[in-house]
């Protein structure tokens, strides 16, 4: 019986690990264990979607077929396409990104910067080394801060011709500079835009005797300046001077503090009550009623945000100011009646908090 028993006990264990494997077997997760993916290779075909295409117009309305090549900042990388008139190139992804046309023994180089957020369609003019300086102008200038004076590079410049709507980009370089090359003649609206400042537009002709700038002097076109594009080309052309571009900063300040008497108390929320302004009060004091109002706290707190640059006062509707007068009788200015809440004016500076005085 003992030996019947060793042998039944011997099959049964040999039935146990045989299905213990079968089961195993046709597992995809044997043991319970975490399944762990192999990670894949990246596609690196795979389009982003955006892209970058146009053509090629020439300053002589001639033709020449080119070579373009575009190439990303940031990788270094250049897609080529040779002797073509337009272009396309697909699967790019956001960045900066140049697109330059080389030199020939017709024309000179061309560099286009700009920055891919989105489709961008562009129209690129080659300069002819022959060609005519009243028809066609080479422009360039600088790009600055205008609190510093420092330059702004990666600033978006785009030229919009009023009559046609043609657009004609660039981007400025590290040193602030930006280049027209082959602009036409006609009214343009040119906008600089740069993340951190606030965007500027300004007014451009150019005629066929002189080009005019907002900001600047009439420019005679019979005195081109030589200057070098971005690509050291050695060119003629009209120099915009230095565009100053503002910060995007606060442009208001605010007062805030306890309205009292000259006892101290706390102004009452029945009194009728004006806020004045005046830009200078280095100058004769003109100031302007900026509002009327009545104090809702109780305990005479007063608060005015998003004011303008300048001076404030806080007075009595009922005996706001005194009219000075000069020899011939005319209004010179105006002082504030004696007694008010405040007899000075209090200066009130952009991105930050004036406080009130307080009554000793």
């Amino acid at each position: 019986m003992k030996n019947n028993f060793a042998i039944t006990k011997l099959i049964l264990c040999v039935l146990c690990f045989f299905t213990f494997f079968v089961i195993m077997g046709c597992s995809d997760n044997p043991m319970g264990t975490e399944t762990v993916q192999t990670p894949t290779t990246p596609d690196l075909t795979a389009t982003p979607g955006l892209k970058v295409y146009g053509s090629i117009t020439f300053s002589n309305n001639s033709s020449e077929n080119c070579a373009i090549l575009l190439t990303n900042k940031g990788t270094d990388e250049s897609l080529k396409t040779v002797n073509e008139t337009a272009f396309s190139f697909n699967g790019l992804s956001e960045g900066y990104y140049s697109l330059e046309i080389p030199e020939t023994d017709n024309y000179y180089s061309t560099v286009h910067h700009f920055y891919l957020t989105e489709n961008k369609e562009l129209t690129i003019r080659r300069v002819a080394k022959n060609g005519s300086a009243t028809s066609f102008v080479n422009l360039y200038g600088k790009v600055l801060d205008a609190t510093t004076n420092l330059s702004v590079p990666y600033t978006s410049v785009t030229a919009v011709n009023e009559t046609t709507n043609q657009t004609t980009e660039g981007i400025t370089i590290v040193d602030g500079s930006f280049y027209f090359l082959g602009l036409a003649s006609g009214t343009y609206q040119v906008t600089f835009k740069n993340g951190a400042f606030n965007a500027l537009t300004k007014s451009l002709s150019i005629l066929d005797n002189k080009i005019t700038f907002e900001g600047i002097p009439d420019i005679n076109v019979s005195s081109p300046t030589a200057f070098n594009d971005v690509s050291n080309n050695a060119l003629s052309g009209y120099n915009l001077g230095n565009i100053l571009i503002a910060p995007k900063v606060t442009l208001t300040g605010s007062l805030v503090g306890m309205l009292t008497d000259i006892n101290g108390a706390p102004i009452a929320t029945t009194a009728q009550l004006a806020l004045l302004y005046d830009n200078d009060v280095n100058d004769e004091l003109r100031p302007t009623v900026i509002s009327y109002f009545s104090l809702t706290n109780p305990n005479g707190y007063f608060l005015a945000k998003d004011l303008p640059r300048g001076f404030y006062a806080i007075v009595y509707r009922s005996h706001i100011l005194t009219a000075t007068t000069d020899s011939a009788g005319d209004i010179k200015g105006y002082v504030i009646t004696s007694g008010g809440i405040m007899n000075t004016f209090l200066e009130v500076i952009p991105g930050q908090v004036t406080n009130l005085p307080t009554v000793e």
